[in-house]
């Protein structure tokens, strides 16, 4: 039987993985954690700014991962790369410890990134330096007039 392209690239070390795994993970203007959970405020994809050297873009990123049959810690990283190419780190390392299926955790960590340059800014979410999601957050100049 053949394969299809996306299991002739699985390799075995996917198929070994066992969680944690990516529930959500979401831009908002503010997150809030009470008896009842998680509430995500002014859920949005990028920012607006005036182009100055020093303008910056701020926003919560919100991730919730489920331990699927993790049972143990795991590293929860965030990086940046920007429309100019370069990486850096924008949150973590962050240890989650993980109980099983039933547990998780939501990480909600404020962002601030340099806004002087127009474009895409794209957010990789890793958990054990594996990619679990890949943010995109427009930087869009105002336009004055």
């Amino acid at each position: 039987m053949p394969q299809s392209a996306r299991q002739a690239r699985r390799t075995g070390a996917e198929e070994d993985w066992d969680g944690p795994y990516l529930n959500l993970s979401v831009f908002c203007t503010e997150a809030r954690q009470d008896v009842d959970g998680w509430s995500f405020l002014g859920v949005h994809g990028g920012s607006v700014g005036n182009g100055a050297p020093w303008s910056y873009a701020e926003a919560v990123l919100a991730v919730t991962l489920t331990g699927g049959n993790r049972r143990g810690t795991s590293i929860l990283d965030v990086f940046a790369t920007f429309p100019d190419s370069t990486r850096e780190r924008v949150t973590g390392p962050d240890r989650l410890t993980f109980e099983g299926p039933a547990f998780g955790h939501t990480v909600a960590s404020p962002i601030r990134v340099p806004a002087h340059t127009e474009g895409i800014v794209w957010f990789d979410i890793m958990v054990d330096g594996r990619l679990m999601s890949r943010l995109p957050f427009q930087i869009q100049h105002e336009i004055p007039g």
